[in-house]
C-alpha cells in the first residue's frame, strides 16, 4: 500500500514539494500523481 500525506509544517502549495514529485514522476501512476500533487495542494 502507497501512503503520502504531507507533514504538519508543510506549506500547502509548496513550490519545492511540487518539485520534487515531478522528479519523482516516474515511479508513480499519473492517477497517484495527480493525487499526491492535491494532497500537498499544488495543481498537476
Amino acid at each position: 500500500m502507497q501512503g503520502w500525506r504531507p507533514g504538519a509544517d508543510t506549506v500547502r502549495g509548496d513550490p519545492e514539494v511540487g518539485e520534487l514529485l515531478n522528479r519523482a514522476r516516474h515511479l508513480f501512476s499519473e492517477h497517484v500523481l495527480k493525487r499526491r500533487m492535491w494532497e500537498a495542494g499544488l495543481r498537476a
